[in-house]
């Protein structure tokens, strides 16, 4: 485990209030005693109160509809980020994502999970900043082509694995920058993940060069990309959807080009 950034040391969650994180947001349900002993079972010596997100007066580094997802301590892999599922989630299990996840462990960009029941999931925790604020911190045309060309490689090679997510449609929340460098990208939530023949990440990323904004600005404004540059986009995005596997390499190679000015 890797520290990118100067973080003070970090406080343990104590026992008293284990529940209202195991068991979020009903800490008085029946199952938390049952959820202790099972995220104990994972390995898992201490959950720290650290993190950007609140739940009451507790630190978390994650919260969605499904889950939250704490900083905490494995016995053998140190520092790690652990999932919990919530007591109000509508899906009754977190291993479809943790298996999605391990079919995509050889992909630079995927966090590598250590273990997984219905529960929790154990993984890598990737330091840094989330796509929004690293952007909004870094907004120079130059970094900002190195990071979208990073994330069209990471989503080819989830597009050639047969693995959809949807929410990436706006990555600003689901990518995080690791240790400042726009080439080292991560994906952390596959939650909203599907297994598909014909999966299309790539051109939701496209979608979100030609189309999202960062502050006042387009996209495609801070890395001057002209009319017919956006034009030829969507001519390879529909190119791409349509093609093999060898043409979508054709494809994702020919959209680079256009990010990097070629």
């Amino acid at each position: 485990m890797i520290f990118c950034r100067h973080l003070n040391q970090f406080d343990v969650v104590n026992d008293a209030d284990l529940d209202k994180i195991l068991c979020y947001p009903n800490p008085l349900s029946q199952e938390c005693s049952k959820r202790l002993e099972e995220v104990k079972s994972l390995g898992i010596k201490a959950i720290f109160n650290y993190g950007s997100i609140k739940i009451g007066k507790l630190s978390v580094i994650g919260k969605g509809h499904a889950g939250i997802v704490t900083l905490a301590y494995h016995n053998l892999y140190g520092y790690v980020a652990l999932k919990i599922r919530r007591i109000d989630s509508k899906r009754d299990s977190l291993r479809q994502e943790a298996l999605i996840m391990k079919l995509a462990e050889d992909v630079n960009g995927i966090p590598r999970v250590y273990d997984y029941t219905d529960n929790f999931i154990v993984r890598e925790y990737i330091d840094g900043y989330i796509l929004r604020d690293y952007i909004s911190n870094n907004i120079d045309s130059q970094r900002l082509r190195i990071l979208l060309i990073s994330l069209i490689e990471l989503f080819y090679k989830l597009d050639i694995r047969g693995i959809d997510v949807e929410e990436i449609r706006n990555p600003l929340k689901q990518i995080v920058v690791r240790c400042d460098d726009p080439r080292n990208v991560y994906i952390i939530d596959l939650e909203s993940a599907r297994i598909r023949k014909n999966s299309n990440n790539l051109p939701r990323v496209l979608s979100f060069i030609l189309n999202g904004k960062i502050g006042d600005k387009y996209v495609y404004e801070i890395i001057d990309l002209g009319y017919n540059h956006r034009k030829t986009l969507l001519l390879y995005a529909t190119m791409y959807k349509r093609g093999s596997n060898e043409e979508r390499r054709e494809m994702a190679n020919r959209i680079i080009d256009v990010i990097l000015g070629q």
